[in-house]
């Protein structure tokens, strides 16, 4: 990891070569029913890991499965659901044949502004239903799920399966608008999309519900709140209690871009660059950079780390104790760190549920150019370290990297923040989610 990160490590489905070749072949010249042969087998392929017990009662087939991250584990827990997974690149073969350029959800629920887009999802989608046709009578789906309401390779086999008698029921994932800036961003994104296709959505917050109802988007009665499903695995660690603290400290990096804020490149480098000074000053502290596998292709992020490491004539490799580690689970570096520092982020309310203080890096530059509307949970940074640069930020990680201490301060509000967002506080979230599908089998 001197220069580069590893991207070998970002998961994914694939298909091997020649059945891509194949499937490309059979696509061209519209082969539907060798090829749906091929989907029924490379799902029952793909989804071996997800569930053994052929006895479990609701069949879900996620589709652009990589973009739930780790709910379609959280399913395999359930005595009830089977999921079933397709690999994105079989969604998108078929899609990219059909629309031969990258269409966007405002685009594909309003073809007629766009040249030819009406004929090609037409004769896209009357393709597609010949595909889901072999799948369905092979596979006994009740319902296809996907992470949210824009993926258009998601849309068109959605819509395309409620012709079908199958229900379409989004789990859409993208639920933080914790600041003014990105509200007003889903309200203007929901508002282009218009309406939705499917039978249901489940969101995790009462603020999401809105956003869809009130803009039409959505029926009331087409969404549910039901908070987030990797909330049952952190309440039942921290009941646990099996996590010690091991003089750990933990950075959940961000991009510089999202959701239409641009960060000062100086708000990354300084907070990166003050977790890699104490990996450099104190050998025995573990320190962690977690950044979601996203981040690991993107350019800009792999340029700003670098600017962070020759900003300390810093090398990862000679450092044992130093990790960019995209892999390790959120919920366990939560619970082993002493403290956690992240931006923008849900990990700030699932720390807030462990008593492990958490760090905002809303340092002076953000703080001078009013960004209150454009960060999350700003209104509540009174519940949090805010170090102003990055020398106060490392002398609190020197202070608390050595020894725990419990932030028990204002329990209440905390708990309030959390439900604000996630609805619900220590309830069974899978339960709840397995009654909405319980209602479309």
């Amino acid at each position: 990891m001197k220069n580069k990160l590893d991207l070998t490590v970002i998961p994914h489905l694939t298909i091997n070569y020649s059945t891509r070749m194949l499937v490309k072949f059979l696509i061209l010249i519209r082969f539907s029913s060798l090829l749906g042969i091929i989907y029924v087998k490379q799902i029952m392929k793909s989804s071996d890991e997800y569930s053994k017990n052929k006895e479990k009662k609701i069949h879900l087939l996620a589709l652009s499965p990589e973009r739930f991250r780790g709910d379609l584990q959280v399913f395999t827990r359930s005595n009830e659901i089977r999921i079933w997974v397709i690999p994105t690149i079989l969604q998108t073969l078929i899609q990219n044949s059909f629309y031969k350029r990258k269409v966007v959800a405002s685009e594909l629920k309003h073809p007629d502004r766009v040249k030819n887009l009406k004929t090609k999802k037409l004769n896209h989608r009357i393709f597609l239903k010949k595909i889901l046709k072999i799948i369905f009578n092979r596979i006994p789906i009740d319902s296809l799920i996907s992470a949210d309401i824009k993926y258009v390779a998601d849309i068109d086999w959605g819509e395309v399966a409620e012709t079908l008698g199958k229900s379409y029921i989004v789990l859409h994932r993208e639920n933080l608008a914790a600041c003014e800036s990105v509200k007003q961003l889903m309200i203007s994104r929901t508002n282009k999309i218009r309406k939705f296709g499917g039978s249901h959505i489940i969101v995790q917050n009462q603020i999401m519900k809105k956003i869809f109802t009130d803009s039409g988007f959505a029926k009331i009665n087409q969404v549910s709140v039901k908070g987030c499903l990797r909330m049952d695995e952190l309440f039942e660690k921290v009941k646990k209690n099996n996590f010690k603290k091991n003089q750990t400290i933990t950075l959940f990096s961000f991009p510089p871009y999202q959701w239409a804020r641009r960060l000062p490149h100086s708000v990354f480098i300084d907070s990166h660059s003050a977790f890699v000074k104490i990996a450099k000053n104190f050998p025995k502290i573990n320190v962690i950079i977690k950044p979601k596998y996203d981040y690991l292709v993107s350019k800009i992020w792999n340029e700003l780390m670098q600017e962070a490491f020759k900003k300390n004539k810093f090398d990862p490799k000679d450092y044992p104790n130093f990790s960019i580690s995209p892999e390790k689970n959120s919920h366990d570096l939560i619970l082993q760190s002493n403290i956690i520092c992240a931006f923008n982020s849900t990990v700030i309310l699932e720390t807030l549920a462990t008593n492990t203080p958490v760090i905002l890096p809303y340092f002076k530059t953000l703080r001078k150019n009013s960004w209150d509307k454009r960060i999350n949970f700003s209104e509540y940074k009174h519940l949090f370290y805010t170090p102003s640069d990055e020398g106060d930020l490392v002398k609190l990680l020197e202070k608390k990297a050595i020894k725990f201490y419990p932030d028990n301060k204002k329990r209440k509000e905390k708990k309030q923040l959390f439900k604000k967002y996630l609805h619900y506080y220590d309830k069974n979230i899978l339960k709840e989610y397995t009654k909405i599908f319980k209602r479309f089998v």
